[in-house]
């Protein structure tokens, strides 16, 4: 897995020569996953890497509270999220 905070210099397709699986791309408040296929990238709702999460909806609800409660509670609380999850 690879994250990109876009800077707005493209799109993930520069990272293809690198055959990284599995791309994040955190941009303009919203998540995306790019998924490696046949040598070029596509969208996905799912993470392979993380199947039974919604991350992509999940994931920006928790960066956008960091800016007012604080990163450690903020990771602390994603942290309790993941684990209510997987023990589901």
């Amino acid at each position: 897995m690879y994250l990109i905070i876009d800077n707005g210099q493209g799109c993930p397709s520069h990272k293809t020569a690198l055959k990284v699986p599995e791309l994040w791309r955190f941009e303009n408040g919203k998540l995306q996953i790019n998924l490696l296929q046949n040598d070029s990238y596509v969208v996905s709702e799912q993470s392979k890497n993380f199947p039974n999460l919604p991350l992509a909806e999940i994931l920006p609800q928790y960066l956008e509270q960091s800016k007012t409660a604080g990163r450690n509670t903020v990771i602390r609380a994603f942290r309790h999220w993941v684990r209510a999850q997987i023990q589901n």
